[in-house]
């Protein structure tokens, strides 16, 4: 079985983890680990000062292709991250924001089934993954997510990087919370 972890939005990432078919397993083989693909286009029209506008979205082809050239819908389950509005967060902000994770849940629901998508608010798999870290904090997604892949992954979104990719390693989290979620459903 495959586990599929996304974190939404155009800074997210996803995260292919397959589950060794023996449940007493403590390793998970990471698949892909990816930053969200995007497109940009250019609008027809300015800026006030004069300079190109633009429009970025969730490029779904390209994750079909990435996830689904390698895997079969069939043997992958997935976990969205079901994020939802803060009260700093602007208005056309929080649309796109939600514009791309209804995208991506339809998305995975047309490939998967509904029975096959599981949506998981942060606090439910930041309490299982991070017990005992501070969950507020970035840094403890990295170090934790380093941690279980075993350097398996660097978690860059190139290898030129030298900052790790918090929804890269946050779409690791999710997998592997749903990885364990799923192994329970197996013992």
């Amino acid at each position: 079985m495959k586990v599929i972890g996304v974190d939404p939005g155009q800074e997210g990432g996803i995260t292919v983890l397959e589950i060794p078919h023996y449940s007493n397993c403590e390793e998970s083989v990471i698949l892909l680990c990816i930053p969200m693909p995007v497109i940009k286009y250019e609008l027809t029209t300015k800026t006030k000062k004069g300079n190109k506008k633009y429009r970025t979205e969730i490029d779904l082809e390209s994750i079909r292709r990435q996830i689904f050239g390698r895997v079969l819908p069939s043997e992958c389950i997935a976990y969205l991250e079901e994020v939802a509005a803060r009260p700093e967060q602007g208005v056309t902000s929080m649309f796109n924001f939600g514009c791309g994770f209804g995208s991506i849940l339809g998305f995975m629901v047309a490939y998967l089934g509904k029975d096959k998508v599981h949506k998981v608010r942060p606090q439910t798999w930041k309490k299982d993954i991070l017990a005992g870290m501070d969950r507020s904090e970035k840094s403890s997604s990295i170090q934790k997510a380093l941690e279980l892949s075993n350097g398996a992954s660097s978690f860059k979104r190139t290898p030129k990087c030298k900052k790790f990719h918090d929804g890269m390693t946050d779409s690791y989290l999710i997998a592997r919370y749903g990885w364990e979620e799923e192994r329970l459903k197996i013992k």
